[in-house]
């Protein structure tokens, strides 16, 4: 398997951008029998129809989601498409779209079980057509998950990740116009945009090693609390009392409204990946609970996030510098979430000019860009790969094979 990175910033000429890609892809030494492409880029190329001009013309699949920065290598414009071809002389790519996830309208509102169920169903089939006619066994899955109403971010990870020990590395998309308009953060297939269904990559016989960025190793408060009620995705108490006067003490409540969400996250203390689990407080809900962006377990010990933009930058240099002494290397997918990019405030480019400059010597090519909820495999206690979606943290794939 060969990778390729290339991208474009031309926005004004669909030819000149699909030729500047096409240059790129020779560069790399041109497309094997099989070619597949991992693509990221801001709304700009979706709305003016040139991600489906290039999926026309390009004659690869493309997968991939809609975001507020992407890089290549010496690339970093404000405004870019970045595509990341994997390429080989064996059938090792397949790629798959889901149904839509949300429910169909007119049916009964459905329990937590069902809901799940179905879920679980609609990723199942998606994985499976997405592995149909490999050379070989699926080796691990790259995947794009939209934002779903009704649905946490965490529990539609969970039901792509299924029962099968296939690790999934990806992200959720987002959206470089906040400001501008409603929210609309895509998910990237074969040339359209979709807001409701997964995309899926699997490579078979391919082998990758995953990194993510370790920001709250050395960035938890001291003082801990216990959650003493709590229902799904809200808390309604810490220490026995309501769960805003717990974030008042804390200075991060003003007029019943939260502040200072990304970077100050609460940290349940749980086994798992580096023995936490990071929760961004998302909304206050009635009743006086707070909606977190993932599940808060009754009796879990929790205390407060630091994340400073020094700790952002500091661990996107460790990261590239595991990236750096992996063994075989052949290329690298990173993603991070949007939070960190918040977090860095005016410097807002900071980070992705830290990936370039630290990979900047690197002779194999690489792919960045920010996402909204990202999905990584650890290594657990026993040795084993488990699957596990975050928060708040940057994360990495190292193709070896």
């Amino acid at each position: 398997m060969r990778i390729i990175a290339v991208s474009t910033a031309e926005l004004d000429s669909p030819k000149k951008a699909l030729s500047e890609i096409q240059a790129g892809i020779e560069a790399g030494g041109g497309l094997a029998r099989y070619s597949v492409g991992i693509a990221s880029c801001v709304l700009e190329f979706v709305d003016t129809g040139l991600f489906g001009y290039f999926a026309d013309n390009l004659k690869f699949p493309l997968v991939g989601v809609t975001t507020t920065t992407t890089a290549t290598r010496g690339r970093t414009e404000s405004f870019q498409f970045s595509l990341l071809v994997l390429t080989s002389d064996e059938k090792r790519f397949g790629v798959a779209l889901s149904a839509p996830l949300g429910a169909p309208e007119g049916t009964p509102e459905e329990s937590a079980l069902e809901k799940r169920l179905r879920l679980e169903s609609l990723c199942h089939q998606a994985r499976r057509q997405a592995a149909e006619g490999l050379a070989g066994e699926a080796s691990y899955g790259i995947a794009f998950l939209p934002s779903i109403k009704g649905v946490s971010d965490e529990n539609l990870a969970k039901a792509l990740f299924g029962k099968r020990k296939l690790p999934i590395f990806g992200c959720l998309p987002v959206d470089n116009t906040q400001t501008k308009r409603q929210r609309e953060p895509q998910v990237l297939f074969e040339g359209e945009a979709y807001q409701d269904r997964v995309a899926l990559l699997i490579n078979a016989g391919g082998k990758a090693a995953f990194f993510f960025s370790d920001i709250f190793k050395d960035n938890i408060a001291r003082q801990k609390a216990i959650v003493t009620k709590a229902e799904g995705n809200v808390a309604y108490q810490i220490n026995d009392a309501p769960v805003l006067d717990y974030f008042q003490t804390l200075g991060m409540v003003e007029k019943n409204i939260l502040i200072s969400l990304n970077s100050n996250p609460l940290i349940l203390h749980a086994r798992g990946v580096g023995g936490y689990i990071p929760r961004v407080a998302q909304a206050v809900v009635p009743g006086g609970g707070v909606l977190f962006n993932g599940e808060i377990f009754e009796g879990a010990t929790v205390s407060l996030g630091l994340m400073e933009p020094e700790t952002v930058i500091a661990s996107t240099e460790e990261l590239c510098a595991r990236l750096k002494e992996t063994p075989g290397a052949k290329g690298a997918l990173l993603f991070g979430c949007l939070s960190r990019q918040l977090n860095l405030g005016v410097y807002e480019r900071r980070e992705i000019e830290v990936v370039d400059r630290e990979l900047l010597e690197e002779s194999w090519p690489w792919l960045f860009a920010y996402g909204g909820g990202e999905m990584c495999p650890f290594q657990n206690d026993a040795g084993e790969t488990q699957n596990a979606f975050y928060n708040l943290t940057a994360v990495a794939l190292a193709f070896l094979e």
